[in-house]
């Protein structure tokens, strides 16, 4: 099968690259900066597209260094994700972007994006957008209007999209209180964003869509665990609390690919987690 991945240079797009080479398929990774993606296969095609939201950078500088600040605490107690350089790396950058006022990207462009999805059979979209507390967060839904539009210029019919558990406002109320009334709060602006794309997506009726909505991400490559998956915004029990707070990127780059062969979830949003031995 062609697969467009958007976000392939991303720590979730990665694993989602190297699993689908690894099962045949053949791989446009529509990436911003070719050099961050390590892997060479013969069936791997790399295009390069800018991917910035036009922004105010200093109040998007403001939100990510807190958003990191957050990150590095989450990980630490909540043992997810145990590697903090990339929002390390993060930060360095839009220090040095400090002073930059506009920037403009051909991510968000349906006319950019349909050149790089004609001949595929599906696009996969991990991209991922900071926490913004000053001035929101658009990119879910720009990215994924765009890449709709430009779908139905290439007549390409399926797409699926990551999100997370909590997306709808009133779901956590069974979380734990850390993630409760610490991280959600901190990345709401992140996870409202996330919601009106799944809205967005729902209204679409022409496209076959999945949005997968994991837990907390650990930097982990694929199990062989069973998947445990519900049609909600997170994966209860019996008594309805949250099956664990984390998976591993490998795991949900891998369900992601399972879509692919599968209508069972078409039009349909997928909480997701594996199942502990």
């Amino acid at each position: 099968m062609k697969i467009a991945v958007l976000g392939a240079t991303g720590q979730t797009g990665q694993y989602l690259v190297n699993q689908a080479l690894q099962q045949g398929h053949t791989v446009t990774a529509i990436v911003r900066n070719p050099g961050k993606l390590t892997v060479q296969h013969d069936k791997l095609k790399v295009n390069n597209v800018m991917s910035c939201l036009s922004t105010n950078c200093m109040s998007f500088y403001i939100s990510s260094v807190m958003y990191a600040a957050v990150m590095f605490f989450y990980r630490g107690f909540m043992k997810c994700d145990p590697y903090p350089g990339p929002e390390i790396a993060y930060t360095i950058i839009l220090l040095f972007s400090l002073f930059c006022q506009v920037v403009e990207g051909n991510i968000f462009s349906e006319d950019s994006l349909k050149l790089h999805f004609q001949g595929q059979d599906a696009v996969i979209s991990c991209l991922g957008f900071p926490a913004s507390f000053l001035s929101g967060v658009t990119g879910y839904t720009l990215s994924m209007r765009a890449a709709v539009n430009a779908m139905r210029e290439a007549k390409v019919n399926r797409i699926i999209t990551m999100t997370s558990w909590y997306t709808d406002p009133n779901s956590g109320t069974q979380s734990s209180y850390l993630i409760r009334f610490l991280l959600l709060p901190m990345i709401r602006s992140v996870l409202s964003n996330m919601f009106e794309m799944e809205h967005f997506l729902k209204k679409t009726q022409d496209v076959n869509w999945t949005v997968v909505r994991p837990p907390g991400l650990k930097n982990l490559p694929a199990t062989g665990k069973e998947f445990l998956t519900h049609e909600g915004y997170f994966v209860p029990d019996s008594n309805g609390l949250p099956i664990g707070s984390a998976v591993g990127r490998g795991d949900v780059a891998r369900f992601m690919l399972f879509l692919l062969n599968t209508d069972v979830w078409f039009n349909k949003a997928v909480a997701i987690t594996t199942k502990n031995e």
